[in-house]
């Protein structure tokens, strides 16, 4: 089990890394036969999404949603009904969208498109076809080079949903003129620059008002009013002192009366409920706390289907936070669910026409998430369990001797700071319970667990590598599940991966290390066990100039005994890897065998995937795809056949998730989603289905992700640490017959 921390230098390369022509050979994933595994988490489309729109583009009746694509350009996905979504279709917008916003601007019954950039000072319109397909972009000015946020509404009291932003010198109304074109801009000054804006009738005179979020320092922050007259004309700006650091603001019923009130993100951690005294005066706020680290963005609906608004948050750490509404103005504490990488903006909906409301969470790295709802203020979310310190591996193993699977999490937030590991003891239910931390040695980069001892019970060993002590730490089983001291075996170099296996036949378990130098030799190590929690003699095999990003077990040629495939990365552009093969022999020793491919390794795993019982390589490739090597059964494969697996992978397992007796493939990614790829007879796999399951893995390569069978059901569910969030989310599967 093995990770691989990358140099922030090599990061940026992987991050900008361009799809490579004349790669190997990619293959199309055919139309789908195998049943897709039901995990409970929430589903991620496109690929970034720092701003997301949902309306009916086709007039079916389903949601759909857009988001900014490359290029000054949209990505449209038409909604199927179930909570899941189409292929994009792209349409140019004009303009680099910051801010999108889905609305019937025409009066014909489908959602037309606005969108803004904040530093462009122009408005674009994209008018529906009436067939789900959009017309060329409109471009409006507003006589302003910074633009904040933009929503619709009718505030000239015409009927006609009118363009309302916020720019730097105040706010702006661009009248509609009924057919989806507008007017002159007309601007209403404030000595204070306003940001986030919403629209409602706060007065009750049956015209929406105006309420944007203000900031100049702390003491002249909160939220700026501007209410309706006759003529369509705005009254105000009035100031109301909330904050002190005012972001997003919606204006809903939240008290039960007829007089909606506002809501805004303090800046803080809290949401500020600010309830309307009657005639759009507004109250004293009162702070509700969120919950979720970093919030930035809300709404207001009734999830529950109590009658009253409860609020929905979005925190860039990685979760959505429900403040459920009592129906009198106030709230409970906030609940967090797992909603991708990075949310920066949600939008509520019914996506799949269950009458519940569900979340369109916007991530600015992974694309959106559909949340979908319970109907009782919960969602389809991986529960996740919170850990002392960030993990980065996790590995699972009985430790305490019930017949339960457990988990062991390996934390390291620091190269110069010992790491630690968490034991997890699994209920049988899918839920675990923190029964203790130990000391894992100074950097811990990997993690395998054996019977190391002979006793019966399954130990631990971390690969201490890059740092000013290079060694493997070892922790032995009391039986229990608890563990002893720390046993420390050194090691002349510096070890970033670790597998165990019975190399020489001894029935011992043995330790094998991945040791790599960056710019130099890659090179495996063996110690043999000698089955009392010590090891003999260190053998040193030559792999070959490179940086290792993966080690791997499995008996590659069908004698029996166990080989070792290491992944070493020997170029960026072009991009160039090795595996070298390492065949064991009787006495343990190994012999090297080295294939060369064209494209930047990652993680990799060995399994038998196509079923001819010769064991086939998966392996990650950091330019967004994981390639199938084909076994020959003589320790050498066929070209590698590449498969699409989203963003920057950097962990890959295998496992048969649906039952249908074919392995499919789990991926994780840099940014802490996760895909499966269901595997089809002979060796080929579907296109990738993402689950957004919480924060960022961290940038690593390995094991985020461990399969297993949580419950007393036969079906997989998958463990995957989450980095920023310092928890492990467990992605259960449910019966086939339910309800994705």
């Amino acid at each position: 089990m093995r990770i691989r921390r990358f140099r922030i230098s090599a990061l940026a390369a992987i991050l900008a890394f361009p799809l490579i022509v004349g790669r190997p050979s990619s293959a199309t994933a055919g139309p789908a036969s195998a049943a897709q595994p039901n995990l409970y988490a929430a589903k991620a489309f496109g690929t970034s999404a720092y701003t997301v729109a949902v309306g009916d583009f086709n007039g079916d009746g389903i949601p759909d949603v857009a988001e900014p694509a490359f290029d000054d350009s949209m990505d449209v996905f038409l909604g199927n009904g179930d909570g899941t979504f189409g292929a994009a279709t792209t349409y140019p917008i004009g303009l680099v969208a910051d801010r999108m916003v889905a609305a019937d601007l025409n009066a014909d019954g489908l959602s037309d498109m606005v969108a803004i950039s904040i530093d462009g000072g122009q408005v674009s319109v994209v008018l529906n076809n009436g067939d789900g397909t959009f017309s060329s972009a409109q471009l409006y000015s507003v006589g302003d080079p910074f633009l904040s946020d933009i929503t619709t509404g009718d505030v000239t009291g015409d009927g006609h949903p009118d363009l309302v932003a916020t720019k730097g010198a105040g706010l702006v109304i661009l009248p509609n003129n009924g057919d989806g074109t507008f007017g002159t801009p007309v601007t209403y000054p404030s000595s204070i620059g306003p940001g986030s804006v919403t629209v409602g009738d706060l007065n009750g005179d049956g015209v929406d008002d105006v309420a944007a979020t203000v900031f100049k320092k702390p003491a002249s922050s909160g939220v700026a009013v501007w209410l309706s007259r006759a003529d369509g004309t705005l009254h105000g700006p009035h100031l109301y002192s909330a904050g002190p650091f005012p972001g997003s603001v919606v204006i809903a019923r939240l008290d039960g009366d007829t007089h909606p009130d506002v809501a805004l993100l303090d800046g803080v951690g809290d949401v500020d409920v600010l309830i309307n005294q009657g005639g759009g005066n507004l109250g004293t706020p009162v702070p509700y706390p969120v919950g979720a680290s970093s919030p930035i963005s809300l709404v207001a609906t009734d999830l529950n289907h109590d009658g009253a608004n409860d609020l929905v948050v979005a925190g860039q750490s990685g979760t959505v936070s429900i403040l459920a509404g009592n129906g009198d103005g106030t709230f409970g504490s906030g609940v967090s669910f797992g909603g991708g990488a990075s949310p920066w903006e949600i939008v509520v909906a019914d996506l799949n026409g269950d009458r519940r409301q569900d979340v369109v969470v916007g991530d600015g790295n992974t694309g959106f998430a559909a949340l979908l709802g319970n109907g009782d203020g919960t969602f389809e979310s991986a529960a996740t369990i919170a850990l002392p310190n960030s993990p980065r591996v996790v590995v699972q193993g009985d430790f305490n001797g019930d017949g339960i699977t457990d988990l062991a999490v390996m934390n390291n937030l620091d190269e110069f700071a010992d790491g630690d590991v968490a034991i997890l003891l699994g209920d049988g239910r899918d839920g675990f319970a923190l029964a203790g931390d130990y000391d894992a040695g100074l950097n811990p980069l990997a993690m395998t667990t054996a019977d190391f001892n002979g006793d019966g019970h399954p130990d631990l060993a971390f690969a201490n590598g890059q740092s000013i002590e290079n060694n493997v730490s070892i922790l032995l089983n009391n039986g229990d599940g608890t563990f002893g001291s720390t046993i420390t075996l050194s090691d002349p170099d510096f070890p970033e991966y670790i597998v165990s296996g019975d190399f020489n036949g001894d029935g011992h378990a043995d330790l094998a290390l991945g040791i790599s130098v960056f710019g130099e030799e890659t090179d495996l190590h063996i110690y043999p066990g000698n089955g009392d929690g010590t090891f003999g003699t260190m053998a040193s095999y030559q792999g070959r100039r490179g940086t290792a990003t993966g080690l791997s077990l499995g008996d590659l040629n069908g004698d029996g005994r166990p080989d070792l495939v290491l992944a070493i990365n020997r170029s960026l552009r072009p991009p160039k890897s090795t595996l070298a093969i390492f065949l064991g022999s009787a006495d343990g020793s190994f012999q090297t065998a080295l294939e060369n491919f064209s494209f930047l390794s990652g993680d990799l795993t060995i399994a038998n995937l196509n079923g001819d019982q010769k064991p086939d390589l998966a392996v990650t490739d950091q330019a967004g795809s994981v390639a199938y090597f084909q076994g020959k059964g003589n320790g050498s494969f066929e070209a590698p056949i590449e498969y699409g697996a989203g963003f920057v992978p950097i962990s890959v397992v295998a496992g048969d998730l649906n039952g249908d007796g074919t392995l499919d493939l789990v991926v994780g990614h840099v940014f802490g989603t996760v895909s499966v790829l269901v595997g089809e007879p002979g060796g080929t796999f579907d296109s990738p289905v993402t689950y957004a399951n919480g924060s960022s893995a961290s940038v690593s390569i390995g094991d985020m992700i461990t399969l297993g069978r949580f419950d007393s059901s036969k079906r997989l569910d998958a463990a995957v640490t989450e980095f920023n969030t310092q928890d492990v989310a467990i992605l259960k599967q449910l019966p086939s017959d339910l309800p994705p």
